[in-house]
């Protein structure tokens, strides 16, 4: 049995049709499954691996305020990004001098500990 949905990702409308699957039909389903995560993740904003040029979330909440952009200069030390965890505003400083290479949340976002959240180019 077939089910059209609508779904709304990112302000984006898409039309989904979800099947139930027989359990015949499991190995069959997760062979393509590749697939379909491959596709999955060319929509989805690439999030480098970890290092040093990274700012990560020491705690879990809800993204409050950012306030560098992509390409902005930033100091060590800087407070780039709030995130509100627990009833309490905790502010996020850059650990290096350089400019903002890539952001990867959106205000308003519900982050997790040690989730990236932007990523610092180094200056020099």
């Amino acid at each position: 049995m077939k089910k059209r949905y609508r779904i709304v990702i990112e302000d984006e409308v898409y039309e989904v049709e979800v099947e139930q699957l027989k359990k015949q039909d499991l190995s069959s389903f997760l062979r393509s499954a590749k697939v379909k995560r491959k596709v999955a993740s060319e929509v989805m904003p690439r999030i480098p691996r970890f290092s040093d040029r990274m700012i990560i979330t020491p705690i879990g909440g809800r993204v409050m305020e950012i306030r560098k952009k992509v390409g902005d200069k930033v100091s060590k030390g800087d407070v780039v990004i709030v995130i509100e965890s627990m009833k309490t505003q905790v502010e996020i400083t850059s650990n290096l001098d350089g400019s903002v290479k890539g952001v990867f949340v959106r205000e308003g976002d519900v982050v997790k500990t040690n989730q990236p959240l932007m990523e610092i180019e180094p200056s020099g």
